[in-house]
């Protein structure tokens, strides 16, 4: 997806711009950071670097695309109540836990972590 794709979704919800969006792109992308590996986060293994324009393309494996689209939600207030704000942000997490299993599953190829020992 490219970041014009995911614009134009947050931009369905609330009108945003383009500044803003960048900003709150980073913010999310960097919370992932914080919380997962790299190397389950982005395409490729080399040094991430944020976007500047909407033509770029997304860095992000593709599961992660939709839960970083409901962080950018939450951090612009989509919501109307506060309940249907925090929908965004418990969705962001549940999303991004599942990208990140997916991956790390896929990656892990059958191997056992350790033989279970009593």
């Amino acid at each position: 997806m490219t970041i014009r794709e995911m614009f134009e979704k947050v931009n369905l919800a609330v009108k945003l711009e383009q500044r803003r969006f960048f900003n709150y792109y980073e913010d999310s992308v960097n919370e992932l950071r914080a919380i997962y590996d790299d190397k389950y986060i982005f395409k490729r293994e080399t040094a991430y670097i944020p976007p500047t324009e909407l033509t770029d393309t997304s860095a992000l494996l593709p599961l992660y695309e939709e839960a970083v689209i409901d962080n950018i939600l939450y951090k612009a207030n989509a919501g109307d109540n506060t309940n249907e704000n925090n929908t965004y942000k418990t969705e962001f997490i549940r999303k991004s836990r599942s990208a990140y299993l997916t991956y790390w599953h896929r990656g892990a190829k059958g191997k056992r972590l350790g033989p279970a020992r009593w």
